[in-house]
């Protein structure tokens, strides 16, 4: 049995492999430490992963680069999910009129960094990295990796 553990930050953050490249074969996961929040909101959408998708297993992919550059993904996934020669779905979740979301993003991509953004809507950021900042809106998040 193992005692709490007392935590000074809170939010999300994210697990993952550090042997070889189990991280990007699927080997992680969201972590969210309550604690206040600086902005309100009426539902939490929770963890959202955005993920470079090579069709292939990292492993098979070693000898592919060129020039000392990661390969080029063939798509992304949201949430892991996506489409590929007419199987797969897409991530779909669902919006209320007048209510406030949270969601919370994560890039665990090898190689790509990523511009997020919800059609026709602008999104209210209230943390970044654990920590709580002064809220501002804006239509286009850049996410970098990790």
């Amino acid at each position: 049995m193992q005692c709490p553990v007392a935590v000074e930050q809170y939010g999300y953050t994210w697990y993952h492999s550090h042997f070889a490249t189990q991280a990007w074969n699927g080997v992680f996961g969201g972590i969210l430490i309550n604690g206040p929040c600086s902005a309100l909101y009426d539902e939490d959408k929770g963890v959202l992963f955005l993920n470079d998708w090579f069709h292939n297993t990292t492993g098979a992919l070693r000898g592919t680069a060129s020039a000392g550059s990661p390969p080029v993904a063939q798509n992304s996934l949201i949430n892991r999910t996506n489409v590929h020669s007419d199987s797969g779905q897409r991530f779909e979740t669902t919006f209320v009129a007048g209510k406030r979301h949270q969601i919370r993003l994560i890039n665990g991509a090898i190689d790509t960094h990523y511009k997020f953004m919800i059609e026709n809507n602008r999104m209210k950021v209230i943390a970044v990295d654990l920590v709580p900042i002064k809220p501002y809106t804006t239509d286009l998040l850049s996410v970098g990796i990790g």
